[in-house]
């Protein structure tokens, strides 16, 4: 890999990160510190995917990346939560995957790094965005991003983000007749816009919702000159939403979490 993009899926990880320490940092039983070289993003929250174990760096063997495995699941247990193991696919070792799954692993969660520095057009009519704040926006991120993602009710209450929406954070929805179908949010960290929490309801899908949000939130970031490039980690079905606005794939993150019950 060369030094260029070698650094690009670097500043994805690190993006990944700072995007969950966000999220961990908003809840008040929530944890971010470092430990060897992990960096831990303990929301407290009863599932696995916000509670993140992040390398700082590629493991160099298949018995590091175990090593780390193995610290990882101790801070989990010390927390007492379901965590997750995310590193870049490219910094796995050969055969590592299979060695995660031997030592009791699954992949559970994967996303794909995505950035640039200019979005193409919309291409459809552009819907009423709403800006939303506080409380309404904490709701509605919480309530879309549920029913979007098939979140068992009894953690919707829990995955409400008191404290998020603090700082240079900014929230949107798209409502039908007064139901809130498609949302997404933005935050501003050291010149770059990016956007997080986008969840459309099953309805509401294939009618570029989700696009108009994302230029919305970077219209605003440059109109305000606070951002040169936007960047995301996309799920597999947000990938060609993104990639049709301009988005080009950085680094895929896979995510691994214990099988033992």
């Amino acid at each position: 890999m060369s030094d260029w993009i070698g650094g690009l899926v670097q500043e994805s990880q690190d993006q990944y990160r700072m995007a969950w320490e966000l999220i961990a940092r908003s809840r008040k039983d929530g944890v971010v510190e470092k430990a060897g070289n992990l960096s831990f993003s303990i929301a407290g929250i009863p599932f696995p995917m916000f509670n993140v174990a992040f390398p700082d760096r590629p493991p160099q063997s298949i018995e590091e990346l175990l090593q780390l495995k193995d610290q990882a699941l101790r801070k989990f247990s010390e927390h007492q939560v379901e965590g997750m193991l995310t590193l870049p696919s490219s910094w796995i070792p050969r055969g590592g995957i299979a060695a995660l799954e031997d030592a009791g692993m699954k992949q559970d969660f994967k996303v794909m790094g995505m950035r640039t520095a200019r979005l193409n057009d919309l291409v459809r009519p552009v819907p009423e965005i709403r800006h939303v704040h506080g409380d309404e926006a904490t709701e509605l991120i919480a309530r879309v991003n549920a029913a979007a993602y098939g979140i068992p009710k009894e953690l919707e209450s829990v995955i409400r983000l008191p404290g998020v929406w603090q700082g240079d954070v900014r929230a949107y929805a798209v409502f039908e007749n007064q139901d809130p179908v498609a949302v997404g949010a933005s935050v501003i960290q050291n010149g770059i816009c990016y956007i997080m929490w986008m969840a459309t309801v099953e309805k509401a899908r294939g009618k570029g919702y989700a696009q108009a949000i994302v230029c919305r939130a970077w219209n605003d970031a440059r109109e305000k000159d606070l951002a040169r490039m936007t960047v995301l980690h996309a799920t597999q079905m947000g990938r060609p939403v993104y990639h049709k606005l301009g988005y080009t794939a950085i680094a895929e993150f896979p995510g691994f979490i214990s099988t033992a019950g």
